[in-house]
């Protein structure tokens, strides 16, 4: 039986036990694209191990309790560590060759995330020399969502023009860290 692995990156949350609307519709498109692949086994890995505030749940249990709602089994949801757009496509890319050893994976997010996250993914799935197939959900995130990641976007694409894409990465982990318990950023504003 062939094996098809979805990615779904994370948002934010509403409130600290609840995910945004722009999580549950990227959730929503994935379980619809995972039905395009009946009689093949299918594996999600869903980003966002940040919580809302120490101790609570992360986004990534959030999204996990919400596909197990629609009766897909807890075993083929993977939650994969990172704390940004950098550490979860190194994290996740890596994972989706060694762990599951495939050779293609599909990426759902929505498109002001592609801006920045679009060169990012591709850069380590070409590493891993994995194909990627990106889904981009329109309609979510505001026009302060939009300007963030469009400035952030500006900054990666010339990291990467500059040969200072490993730097960039190495400072955006560090700054993002403390997202692991932390992690109040509105991303449908």
């Amino acid at each position: 039986m062939d094996q098809v692995v979805i990615v779904i990156v994370a948002c934010h949350f509403k409130n600290p036990d609840e995910l945004c609307p722009t999580t549950i519709k990227r959730l929503e498109f994935a379980l619809r694209l995972s039905g395009y692949y009946s009689g093949q086994e299918i594996n999600f890995i869903v980003t966002g191990p940040v919580a809302y505030h120490e101790g609570g749940k992360t986004l990534s249990e959030l999204m996990r309790e919400w596909l197990v709602s629609k009766a897909i089994s807890e075993e083929k949801i993977t939650i994969p560590s990172g704390v940004g757009i950098f550490s979860e496509a190194r994290n996740v890319t890596y994972r989706i060759k060694e762990e599951f050893n495939r050779k293609k994976f599909h990426l759902v997010t929505s498109d002001w995330y592609l801006i920045p996250g679009g060169k990012i993914w591709s850069h380590f799935a070409s590493e891993n020399r994995l194909k990627m197939e990106t889904y981009s959900i329109y309609k979510t995130g505001g026009v302060k969502t939009r300007l963030t990641y469009l400035a952030y976007g500006v900054v990666v694409w010339t990291s990467f023009l500059l040969g200072i894409n490993n730097a960039l990465e190495k400072i955006m982990t560090r700054l993002q860290s403390g997202r692991l318990e932390n992690f109040k950023f509105n991303g449908c504003r």
